[in-house]
């Protein structure tokens, strides 16, 4: 049996569009990963020990939709994730995500946040054409 993370955008939110993307990721995710242990993980706020522990054990890791990317992550934290953390958590996969409010250029902060935080060998699905451009 295989362990399955997801980073869940609708844990910790009241906003209704991270719901239904979340509900969509879920239904895609649990038929084609239908005999495995899938685990929820909140994304938005400090992911702690308990949660890096069982994104370490996870076959695969999924950041669920919304607008998690931006140009200045260090000032516009989206992720719970710190920079620190991104040298240890390097397989993250994304699923359904936008680049916030349609940014300029990532600074040099968000680019090495986003290039050690990512898989560089899965696919990753992202919301729009200005997002697969940005990454």
């Amino acid at each position: 049996m295989k362990t399955i993370s997801i980073l869940d955008t609708d844990i910790t939110s009241s906003n209704l569009g991270n719901e239904i993307i979340m509900e969509s990721i879920y239904d895609f995710l649990n038929k084609v990963f239908f005999d495995e242990f899938i685990i929820k993980i909140q994304c938005t706020d400090h992911i702690g020990p308990m949660s890096k522990k069982y994104i370490g054990l996870s076959d695969f890791s999924f950041i669920g939709g919304s607008n998690l990317l931006t140009s200045k992550m260090n000032r516009y934290k989206q992720i719970g994730f710190s920079i620190k953390d991104t040298l240890h958590i390097n397989e993250m996969i994304l699923f359904g995500v936008g680049w916030w409010q349609y940014q300029a250029n990532p600074n040099f902060y968000s680019r090495f946040f986003i290039r050690n935080l990512l898989s560089r060998k899965m696919i990753h699905s992202v919301r729009d054409e200005y997002t697969k451009k940005r990454l």
